[in-house]
C-alpha cells in the first residue's frame, strides 16, 4: 500500500488496512512496520528540476541529436538567455512522504513546486562565451509583447558587445510560450 502512494499518512493507511483488511491496529503500528520495511517518513524533496512532458522530452532529445557534433567553436557563437522568477514570499507547507532509499526522487515523491505564486520579481539575461550581457528587470508577467521589448532593448545590445560580426551569431532561449507565441504581424 505505502509502495503504491508514497504520500498517504500513517493514520489514513491504518484505516484503508482495518477497512478492507479489518486488520485493528493503531497509526504506531503502521508506523513501525513501515520503519521496519525501510520506508522512514521524510519531507519531501523539492525538484531541481520543473516537469517536462513527452512532447518536451522529444524536442530536448531532437536539440541534442541535432547539435551533437557541434564543436567548442560552435558553441562558443551562442548567446543564452533566460528568465528567472524569485518568489518573494515562499509556497508555505510541509509534506511528508515515505520512501526507501533511492526513491527519494521518484515522482511521487518530491513536493511539486509552484512557479508563480505569492509576490515575485522576475529578472531578464543573457550570457555567450564572450561574457554576461545585460539583466533587465520584467515588470508584471513575461508575455509575447514584453518579450519582445527586452528582446530589442537588451539582447540584441548585448549581442552586439559580444560579438564583433552582427551575422557571426545564435541566440538560444528556452521555448516559453511567451518565447514562441506568434504575434499577428505589423500592420
Amino acid at each position: 500500500m505505502s509502495l503504491n502512494n508514497h504520500r498517504m499518512t500513517s493514520s489514513d493507511r491504518q484505516k484503508e488496512w482495518q477497512t478492507a483488511a479489518g486488520v485493528k491496529c493503531t497509526a504506531r503500528t503502521v508506523r513501525n512496520r513501515l520503519l521496519g520495511a525501510g520506508l522512514k517518513s521524510c519531507k519531501a524533496r523539492k525538484k531541481k528540476k520543473p516537469f517536462i512532458n513527452e512532447k518536451q522530452r522529444r524536442a530536448r532529445l531532437r536539440f541534442a541529436k541535432d547539435h551533437k557534433d557541434w564543436t567548442a567553436e560552435d558553441w562558443s557563437k551562442v548567446i543564452f538567455s533566460d528568465e528567472s522568477n524569485f518568489q518573494l514570499c515562499p509556497t508555505p507547507g510541509r509534506l511528508m512522504v515515505r520512501w526507501r532509499p533511492g526513491e527519494a526522487y521518484k515522482p511521487q515523491c518530491p513536493a511539486q513546486t509552484v512557479k508563480f505564486g505569492g509576490g515575485s520579481v522576475m529578472i531578464w539575461g543573457c550570457f555567450s562565451k564572450a561574457g554576461i550581457g545585460q539583466i533587465c528587470l520584467c515588470e508584471g508577467l513575461m508575455n509575447q509583447a514584453t518579450y519582445k521589448v527586452v528582446l530589442e532593448e537588451h539582447l540584441l545590445p548585448s549581442a552586439l558587445t559580444m560579438f564583433t560580426n552582427s551575422e557571426d551569431w545564435f541566440f538560444q532561449q528556452d521555448n516559453a510560450p511567451c518565447h514562441t507565441a506568434r504575434s499577428p504581424p505589423p500592420p
